[in-house]
């Protein structure tokens, strides 16, 4: 005897398992669900089995190939239009030529087939339907028969008004081949919409062989749990591959067990894993292949698939993890979530009860996912960060991925061809990063101007001067060694928010204007950008600039134009290495003055003849004393965690300060929107030989040293401290401090300000990181310090009174396995 497998199904229901799989092989005790259809027809003697096929066939064909393996043989039969159950069959009917069996490929079941079949023989029967009883009939077919089997009444997915029967149609039937006739060639049809009504119009007796034993269609992530535990719990007889260790706990070969880890029977362990000291895995627990479970975490109720490494002390309840997950340290998953194949959960990540996530997502450390997670977070929490995009080649970013972002950013340039500016720093892996991102824009149509190796402030001169509709920098972050891609506008600044979420918009949805093959524009190299900025700085500081200068600078290329350029404005240049700089202490001669770029040279400190730093805070305020000077009457703008001395600054200078948000987007954004001193505020603020050069252009007309111009600025200073906060109650806390402030707080567009006597605080959730950042300032350190104090007491109180502990179910007493 014959039988056909239908394994055309989509399974959308248990999205996200069926994402990169078709339902049939999806992972069912440790097995394709197919496996155990096959297993099953081979105990009932049936090895000639064809298979009908639809979504993603190859992935089936693949993996049984002609079935010798399996010890079946296999014909398959592909659907290149759906045809329904009835027209799939019929389209394999060139292999059946006697009594079949039609059974569904992604079910289980042990009802005894031999059973059903002498039934149908019996009976004389053409078409035999293999009923069972269930609580719930609502998502099936509900069937009546008489006494003999003969069925008189069916109707498919009733209501409950409508229900008459406990019976439902299985999706399993034994057919004569006749029946194949009367379905029609290459058309949609269904056994119980169409051709089951059809035969009994033309008064055709079928009957209903009531089936004892398990079934189970598995039609959802539910069901898919609960079918596991009644494997362990034996209310059905399957396919079991591994050795039974100890009573009711399998495990594979190759399987390394610490003996301080604890199995809690009923569960299975595959092949090729490693358990870890101190583990719990407790009852009804599936551990596919090839997994790794780190020391101190507990598993209970779950399904685990292939390939899956758990970090330490980290949690499952009741949770499918889907293959080649990495779940890393203090991570938890709860009741009902499945977390899709190629998924990163990050250290402290929490995934509350019914939560889904879709394929190759990265939650960002702590995180805390409570809904279906579909389409963002690709790459991390969000996409873009506070400056572009940022992550490690090959582990946050891949290249196609980043191929596909320079599409997104290229499809979102105005006009059907944007021409867009491109560099990088010297490091291999960012020109490695600019070529798939060149790539990228290419493809959407964009002519892409190669700008070669430059700084950031640079690649920003040569969009703007160049009159471009955008560029990209990509650089090697020297803080983390983590590539980072900035994307700029026409004027050479960062891109703004609602840029940054269409590009996002159009990555995670593949909305993207590609353009055909002969619409494809080779790359034009701009060179001479380099020299082209350093011959405009000196164009534009006339006066000579008679200083002696300390130089370092890490990159030996720009250091050199950099030295060759303050000689060319007339001063005296000395260069030294970064270890000879960190020695320096003073003793420089009086009207001299120190200065160290970092790689980009878009930010610099500055040592005064005494062998004071100005850096940070302090060096951000000198910059705003020198626009002032320059412009007065202005608006400066500055982000709501620079500082307040800012505003009593502008007041002597009959100016104001503009808070705006700490996002550099924005920030730009709103200084360019102040005209001609806004652009000058912009590129002190962006480029650090710029600001330099102002500085020294400043103290030459004041005749002034750089201890007697930092001294006559307002006294402050700034303390800075970030505390770790779980993402979901940053709100709750700043909810909390302003509720009772008791009238201190202070009106702000980001985060909360409260006043204090003798300065003030601003409390600021972090964007990034589950952070919250407290920023406090007075006029002198030590209150700085203890204004901060305060609030990180209030805040830790505040963090532990509202964190709610996740009780966990008590495990009962068991021995270590030795």
């Amino acid at each position: 005897m014959k039988a056909i497998i239908m394994a055309g199904g989509k399974g959308t229901r248990l999205k996200p398992l069926t994402c990169t799989k078709p339902k049939p092989m999806v992972y069912l005790a440790n097995n394709p669900v197919m496996t155990h259809t096959i297993e099953l027809l081979k105990k009932h003697g049936i090895t000639d089995i064809g298979v009908t096929l639809q979504h993603m066939s190859s992935q089936i064909m693949d993996y049984y190939a002609d079935g010798k393996d399996f010890g079946v043989n296999l014909k398959y039969f592909i659907e290149e239009i759906p045809l329904g159950t009835a027209g799939s069959v019929k389209n394999a009917q060139e292999f059946l030529d006697d009594t079949f069996l039609v059974i569904s490929g992604d079910g289980l079941t042990d009802i005894d087939l031999k059973k059903a079949i002498q039934f149908h023989k019996e009976k004389k029967s053409l078409a035999t339907l293999i009923l069972t009883s269930v609580g719930n009939p609502l998502e099936y077919g509900i069937v009546v028969t008489k006494e003999t089997g003969e069925i008189i009444k069916f109707l498919e997915k009733p209501s409950w008004g409508e229900v008459f029967s406990d019976k439902v149609n299985t999706g399993m039937y034994i057919l004569e081949p006749e029946v194949l006739d009367f379905i029609p060639a290459e058309t949609f049809y269904d056994f119980s919409k169409n051709l089951f009504p059809l035969l009994m119009d033309k008064g055709i007796t079928l009957y209903g062989f009531n089936g004892e034993g398990y079934w189970c269609d598995i039609g959802n992530c539910q069901a898919y749990l609960e079918a596991h535990i009644d494997i362990l719990m034996e209310r059905v007889t399957t396919f079991m591959p591994y050795k039974e260790l100890l009573p009711k706990i399998w495990v594979g070969e190759n399987t390394e067990i610490d003996p301080s880890a604890q199995l809690i029977a009923p569960l299975v362990i595959g092949n090729n894993c490693y358990i870890g000291a101190n583990t719990v895995i407790g009852p009804h627990s599936f551990i596919g292949n090839n997994c790794i479970i780190g020391n101190f975490s507990s598993i209970k109720r779950s399904v685990l698939w292939n390939g899956i490494q758990i970090g330490k002390r980290a949690a499952l309840r009741g949770a499918v993890i889907c293959s080649n997950v990495n779940i890393k340290n203090n991570a938890s998953v709860y009741e009902g979530a499945i977390v899709g194949p190629e998924c990163t959960l990050n250290e402290n990540c929490l995934v509350k009860p019914g939560s889904k996530i879709w394929p190759g997502k990265k939650i960002e450390e702590g995180s805390v996912v409570k809904d279906n997670l579909i389409w963002g977070t690709k790459i991390s929490r969000s996409l873009f960060g506070s400056n572009g995009i940022k992550g490690q080649l090959n582990i946050d970013l891949f290249m196609g991925q980043i191929l596909q972002i320079g599409s997104a950013f290229g499809s979102q340039i105005d006009g059907s061809l944007g021409k867009i500016g491109i560099s990088s720093d010297d490091a291999v892996v960012s020109r490695t990063v600019k070529q798939a991102l060149t790539t990228g824009l290419q493809i959407v149509g964009c002519q892409v101007y190669d700008l070669g190796i430059l700084t950031l402030p640079i690649c920003r001169f040569a969009i703007n001067k160049g009159n471009l509709d955008g560029g990209i920098y990509v650089r090697l972050s020297p803080e983390d060694n983590l590539i980072q891609i900035t994307f700029l506008n026409a004027q050479g600044t960062n891109i703004g928010k609602s840029l940054e979420k269409k590009i996002e918009n159009a990555f995670n949805s593949d909305e993207l204007r590609y353009v055909s093959p002969e619409k494809i524009k080779d790359i034009i190299v701009l060179e001479n950008i380099y020299d082209l900025y350093f011959a405009s700085l000196k164009n534009y500081f006339k006066e000579k600039l008679d200083f002696e200068v300390i130089l370092t600078c890490p990159s030996e290329k720009l250091g050199k134009s950099i030295e060759n350029l303050l000689k060319d404005l007339g001063c005296v240049v000395n260069v030294v290495s970064e270890e000879e700089f960190n020695t320096f202490s003073g003793g420089i001669k009086k009207g001299d003055i120190a200065v160290k770029f970092d790689r980009q040279a878009d930010k610099a400190a500055l040592w005064d003849e005494h062998g004071k730093a100005i850096s940070g805070d302090k060096f951000k305020v000198l910059l705003a004393s020198i626009i002032f000077n320059k412009y007065k009457k202005m608006a400066y703008v500055a982000s709501v965690d620079e500082p307040s001395i800012l505003e009593r600054l502008a007041k002597s200078y009959d100016s104001n300060v503009l808070r705006c948000k700490t996002d550099l987007g924005h920030r730009m954004e709103s200084m360019l929107k102040q005209g001609e001193y806004g652009r000058e505020q912009f590129f002190m603020e962006f480029d650090g030989i710029y600001a330099v050069l102002n500085i020294l252009d400043f103290l030459r007309k004041k005749q002034l040293t750089l201890s007697q111009a930092v001294s006559k600025l307002p006294e402050f200073h700034i303390y800075r401290e970030a505390l770790n906060c779980p993402w979901e109650i940053k709100g709750k806390i700043l909810r909390s401090l302003l509720e009772n402030s008791d009238g201190t707080c202070s009106d702000t567009i980001e985060g909360a300000k409260f006043m204090h006597p003798y300065g003030q605080i601003l409390i600021l959730p972090d964007a990034e990181k589950p952070l919250v950042n407290i920023i406090s300032e007075s006029n002198l350190m030590e209150i700085a310090q203890e204004i901060s104090g305060n609030y990180r007491n209030k805040i830790q109180s505040l963090i532990c009174s509202v964190t709610t502990e996740t009780t966990e179910d008590t495990a009962p007493t068991v021995a270590p396995i030795n």
